[in-house]
């Protein structure tokens, strides 16, 4: 997966990425190079809201990206069920951090399709019950999600055909931690551990 875009995750292109789009209804955003308490994420002290935007869960129900989920925590990753490479392995560390860490009915683990056009509900859930039952697949209209993703600093764009006819789904890969208010904590890089996980989501969890 291409990401040309690495430099989003440095603490200035984030801050920038944020200041487009974003509902900030409180405080005034924010990002510092102290862990605060995280092991592996970089805080993102309300720079971002979740997106008021609903979308289809893999039940064919509608669901309010940011009023729908009702666990302390959320966990948002933008992927798509034919990803060649990370996708797959991003969403099974996160699940496992959360089961390890006995933090299911407190974290909501939500990934949001690239590639509508092809993971419709169906193939959405029955790709991620093979991951984890509980992970929360949404899809929708493509100009929706791009939407969604843009206001976060997440961009989604078609990548190269293939020779089977198909094609790949150049998107951002980074996971970000909502709080309780549903704004930004913290946001984690590709490489992050199964137990830097664990730390991490105990953190932004005990914080709300």
């Amino acid at each position: 997966m291409n990401w040309s875009r690495r430099g989003l995750l440095s603490a200035t292109a984030l801050l920038l990425a944020g200041c487009g789009g974003t509902d900030s209804s409180s405080s005034p955003a924010s990002i510092t190079l102290d862990r605060g308490g995280y092991v592996a994420g970089t805080p993102l002290d309300g720079i971002w809201s979740l997106p008021d935007v609903t979308l289809t869960d893999t039940t064919g129900a509608d669901f309010n990206l940011r009023t729908s989920p009702t666990a302390k925590a959320v966990l948002l990753f933008f992927g798509y069920s034919n990803c060649p490479d990370v996708c797959t392995g991003i969403i099974a560390d996160l699940a496992q951090a959360v089961q390890r860490a006995a933090l299911g009915e407190q974290t909501a683990i939500i990934v949001v399709t690239t590639d509508p056009a092809r993971d419709t509900p169906q193939v959405l859930g029955e790709y991620l019950r093979r991951i984890d039952p509980a992970v929360i697949g949404l899809t929708g209209e493509l100009d929706s999600i791009v939407a969604a993703g843009e206001t976060l600093g997440v961009f989604i764009k078609e990548g190269k055909k293939l020779p089977s006819g198909g094609y790949e789904v150049d998107h951002s890969t980074q996971v970000l931690g909502f709080g309780a208010e549903r704004t930004s904590q913290v946001v984690w890089t590709t490489g992050t551990s199964i137990g830097n996980y664990m730390a991490d989501i105990a953190t932004l969890v005990d914080a709300q």
